[in-house]
Order: C-alpha cells, then structure tokens, then sequence
C-alpha cells in the first residue's frame, strides 16, 4: 500500500460548495517499468477553483497533468472530469510553458486555432480555414480578447508580442472551447516576476468569469499561494514496501486567506512530508 499522509481536504475545508466537483482525480498508482511514480493522489476540483499541485522537479507533476489531459492512460485508479453541460463530452483546456503560437497567424488566428483540429497538423496552407473559423466565431474571440486584455492586439503576430502577451494568447486559446477543466503547466516560469504576478491575478480573474477547474503545477511556494485556493504538495516517499518505494504522496491543504500566513503553512507541509520521508528510512 502507497504511503500517504491525509491533511483537511476540500471534503472538510469546502463546506460551503454543495455542487459536485468538476474534476475528481484518484490515482492509486502510476509506474514507469518497475518504478513507482505517483502513488495514492486524490482530490477535487470545483467549478471557479484553482488548485496548485507543488512539488520539487521529478516528483511527478507533469505526469500527473498528462494523466488528468488524457495524454497517458497507463495507470490505476480513476479520473473524472464532469462537463458543465451534459448534452457535451467534458473539455480540457491546456496551457503549456511556452505559448506555443503559429509564427504566421495573428493573435485572434492562433486563439481560433484550437477551434480547427489538431494544432499540431497545422501549416501556412491552413490559414485561410482559421481565419474562415475566425470569423464565425468573432463574438467569443472578441470577449476572450477583452478578458485578456488584448483587444488592441488582436491583429498582431507573434513576434510583435512580449513574453505575458504570448502567454495571454496562450491562456485565451485554451479558453476558447469553454473547457470545464483549465490545465496550466508552469505557464509563468519564464517571465519576470511583475509579468508572473499580473498574470496569477489574470487567471484567478478568468477562471472566475468561465468557472472552470483550474489545475496549476507549480515549483514555486510562493506561486502557489499568491494562486491557488487549495494547495496539493507532492513529495517522494520511500517506504519498506517494494511497491511504494519512490512513489510521490500527496498533501491537500487550504491555506488561509493571508498572505503570509498561507505561504508559512505551505512550507510548514513541504517540512511535514520531508519528516515523513526521513522517518520511512530509520
């Protein structure tokens, strides 16, 4: 059995949320080869709720948001995303470390990117179908522009962008199929620190006004806290048993609404699970 310590989870600390959660994430375990990977992750995530999965580089952060993306399916255990409207499949919204963007689409070209396909498969030959979904579907653009803050920059190309400016696109791209779950991938680790905070207050923003369940892996305590209404901490246990040994254990905790005292209990679990490991080799 996977080690795990069980702190006030959003079943205690959410009382006031009677709506079902929007995402439900119960991994037992995750293995690549004989390693175990993740072990015993769970928690929710409501409709307008951010929650910062934190943990240091290697704990499994980006393989437990590749699990939730439906990117890799090589686990056990179970993952739930429930859609806002039932006449629909659930939609997951990403947004990567870089923007990602089409060097030769415009801004409001690369947000109607995501509305064409697969991105991935897209070339200057396909422009003139983006810009023909572009401009049937200019009314949701245009109000995802405004949400963002770049609607004097709609017709601008990529290069002409600063670095929050590209991620902006990036954040209204991954909106603009109105996902019910908003996956964000250390989206801010590259920008200066005034850049990173406008944007932590444009996400709480948009994830407010689209009420969706916004999942955030981060590094950075402090991100964390500025962000997210509940924290869940990753850190690798080592037990005796030969299945948990290396696996990542899980902590969700919801900070208190200062500052201060947020990031003091965030370190203050980050120093509980280093004690429970430490204590696991004597």
């Amino acid at each position: 059995m996977h080690a795990s310590i069980h702190l006030p989870t959003d079943a205690s600390t959410n009382q006031h949320n009677t709506a079902p959660p929007r995402l439900r994430v119960a991994i037992q375990q995750k293995r690549y080869g004989t390693k175990a990977v993740l072990g015993n992750i769970e928690f929710n995530v409501h409709a307008g709720e951010i929650i910062a999965v934190l943990g240091a580089s290697g704990c499994g952060k980006s393989t437990l948001l590749r699990a939730i993306a439906g990117l890799d399916q090589n686990w056990q255990g179970n993952i739930e995303i429930h859609a806002a409207n039932n006449n629909r499949a659930a939609i997951v919204g990403v947004v990567y470390q870089e923007p990602r963007l089409m060097p030769w689409l415009t801004v409001e070209e690369n947000i109607a990117l995501a509305l064409v396909g697969d991105p991935t498969k897209t070339n200057k030959n396909t422009a003139g179908t983006i810009r023909a979904t572009n401009k049937e579907s200019n009314p949701n653009i245009h109000g995802l522009l405004q949400a963002v803050y770049l609607e004097n920059a709609r017709h601008c190309l990529p290069k002409q962008l600063s670095g929050g400016m590209a991620q902006r696109v990036a954040i209204a791209r991954a909106l603009v199929r109105a996902p019910d779950v908003l996956l964000l991938d250390e989206p801010f680790s590259a920008l200066d620190i005034l850049t990173r905070r406008r944007l932590i207050s444009l996400t709480r923003e948009v994830t407010a006004r689209f009420q969706t369940a916004t999942v955030l892996v981060t590094h950075d305590p402090d991100e964390a806290v500025r962000l997210a209404d509940r924290v869940v901490v990753l850190a690798h246990s080592s037990t005796a048993h030969p299945d948990a040994a290396g696996a990542t254990i899980c902590a969700d905790i919801r900070p208190s609404s200062d500052p201060a005292d947020k990031f003091r209990e965030v370190e203050g679990i980050i120093a509980t699970l280093h004690h429970h490991k430490q204590a696991a080799h004597r």
